[in-house]
């Protein structure tokens, strides 16, 4: 198997640029895409990025049996190998108005930032259907009661119910590292270069590459993340396996730069745990994609929990991967990523897509 699998990857390997990364990523992350609104807003560019990759055989889902969350596969039965990457990024949505253009807002997720950071409002139109900015301002934070605060500051329009607000950081790279929306614009990008390499290699996979609305929790109970998961799991077979992608790591950016990573737990071991038979077959693939020069690494610091929850409840096989990250919700300044990075989660991601496939467990 490894030896087939070695040879595919020979074949497409080209199509892993960094090039091609960063416009993928420039296209995600400059799209904002609040929570419960992927099927309008990220989905709508994955797929027209999706149509470019020229594949004989494919299908997109932007809105997977109304559950929100968009799916890409090349077979009719449902995947029994799920990349998952969630595509909604971190936003707020209206509490109250407190004075002359500032309201209080509540965080649809786990609020980490400690900076004034540029941000817009956005609304739904029923007319058009879609999202159209409202407002610009900032977000930044107040003390109370020894917790930080969100608030939005407008220097241009009214926010109102219903309106959602998110930070605005453009996609920039320089000297090999992107700044930008990364969370998980990153993952998505990762998933989507793997796929178009997937399915050109094995255009009649069963692998499918899912991109969940509300993995973004509004507080900070586990209960009340991966949402639009739960709701995918309720409308599809049970997969053999889920491969869930986003960042990893905190703080410390000694590690961008440095791969591809996988966690045999998230949460501190308080969310998933990759199961001893899965993990080492994890492990012994790795070593084999580390002689073809991918570049990954095991992560042993804490990795935050997501999707993983929603897949736990319906499978034990559940395997984390994903990329370096800083200040992915602007903790101390602006979510940075290495590109590189990037491309080796992509990588990653064919790897384990193909030997998973084709392994009997």
């Amino acid at each position: 198997m490894v030896n087939s699998l070695i040879k595919s990857y020979k074949a497409v390997e080209t199509l892993f640029a960094d090039d091609s990364a960063f416009e993928m990523f420039e296209k995600i992350a400059n799209t904002h895409a609040p929570s419960q609104t992927v099927q309008y807003t990220r989905a709508v560019v994955i797929n027209e990025i999706i149509k470019e990759f020229d594949l004989e055989n494919s299908n997109f889902d932007p809105d997977f049996h109304g559950t929100g969350n968009s799916i890409f596969h090349t077979s009719d039965r449902d995947p029994k190998i799920m990349m998952m990457a969630h595509a909604d990024q971190i936003s707020y949505f209206v509490d109250r108005k407190e004075s002359e253009n500032l309201w209080r807002i509540i965080p649809f997720c786990k609020h980490l930032s400690t900076i004034q950071v540029a941000a817009v409002g956005l609304r739904y139109d029923l007319q058009d259907d879609c999202y159209k900015q409202v407002s610009t301002g900032q977000i930044f934070s107040k003390t109370q009661n020894d917790e930080a605060v969100p608030y939005y500051l407008s220097d241009h329009g009214e926010l109102q119910t219903g309106d959602r607000i998110v930070y605005h950081v453009p996609a920039h790279y320089q000297d090999g590292f992107v700044q930008g929306i990364t969370d998980n614009a990153a993952g998505v990008t990762a998933c989507l270069l793997a796929a178009k390499a997937l399915f050109k290699s094995f255009p009649n996979s069963n692998a499918g590459f899912v991109f969940t609305d509300e993995e973004e929790g509004p507080a900070s109970v586990p209960a009340f993340f991966a949402r639009g998961a739960r709701r995918l799991f309720r409308k599809m077979d049970t997969p053999d396996v889920c491969i869930v992608v986003d960042g990893h790591g905190g703080q410390d950016d000694k590690m961008l730069g440095s791969g591809a990573s996988f966690a045999e737990k998230t949460g501190g071991g308080l969310a998933t745990l990759t199961p001893p038979d899965l993990f080492v077959k994890q492990k012994f693939l790795v070593k084999e994609m580390q002689k073809q020069g991918v570049q990954i690494f095991e992560n042993h610091d804490r990795v935050s929990r997501g999707d993983d929850i929603a897949c736990l409840e319906v499978t034990r096989n559940v395997i984390s991967v994903g990329y370096p990250t800083v200040n992915r919700h602007f903790d101390t300044g602006y979510p940075t990523v290495a590109l590189s990075d990037i491309v080796n989660l992509a990588k990653t991601i064919y790897w384990m897509a193909a030997y998973f496939e084709n392994d009997d467990r």
